[in-house]
């Protein structure tokens, strides 16, 4: 009997190693009802500040203009083998992307032009984090499908024909989040 309590004890403690998750997103969420081989399409589109220098072909420049822009930005969610993946791409275009991002009528475009940027594993606070954007976010209404100075930050979350489109508070950005992790560690510490 001691044996055989020995086995399931160490098949436990296997299967749990296995698992590097502490962390089990809520399955009444799209991140929660995720199954191996899913995956979740997150798009951010918010409004920032940014400075462009303009260079003449001879070479003279001219003073840097400070002015808002409309980034968009990708993330590919994907569950394989117990673990979740994450592919983060930006878009070039840098004005309105689609008047109307929503669920209902979104299609990415082609001239956004969408580049990869890097992969990595997520880790327990990441996936708690992408579970609180789907708990606080707002629920976008009919006037919220317009981002732009009052309608700043905006998610869209896809999942086969399931969606959410959420309004995020103005500083909430999963960039931050899904910056390749020795960056993000020095965001932690301050540097």
């Amino acid at each position: 009997m001691r044996i055989f309590a020995v086995i399931v004890w160490l098949f436990c403690l296997q299967v749990s190693a296995q698992n590097k998750y502490k962390y089990a997103p809520d399955e009444n969420t799209l991140l929660g009802s995720m199954q191996d081989g899913d995956s979740l399409v997150y798009y951010q589109c918010h409004v920032e500040f940014i400075e462009q220098a303009i260079r003449t072909a001879e070479g003279q420049e001219l003073p840097k203009a400070r002015t808002k822009a409309t980034l968009t930005e990708k993330f590919v969610l994907k569950k394989q083998e117990g673990k979740y993946w994450c592919s983060y791409f930006i878009a070039s275009y840098t004005g309105c992307p689609n008047r109307r991002f929503t669920g209902l009528k979104f299609s990415e475009k082609s001239y956004w032009q969408f580049s990869f940027q890097h992969k990595e594993e997520l880790d327990d606070q990441q996936l708690q984090f992408l579970q609180v954007v789907e708990y606080a976010g707002k629920d976008a209404t009919e006037y919220d499908l317009i981002v732009n100075e009052r309608n700043s930050n905006q998610v869209l979350i896809l999942k086969g024909k399931r969606f959410r489109q959420i309004g995020l508070a103005e500083k909430t950005l999963l960039a931050k989040l899904f910056k390749p992790r020795e960056q993000r560690l020095n965001l932690d510490s301050g540097q």
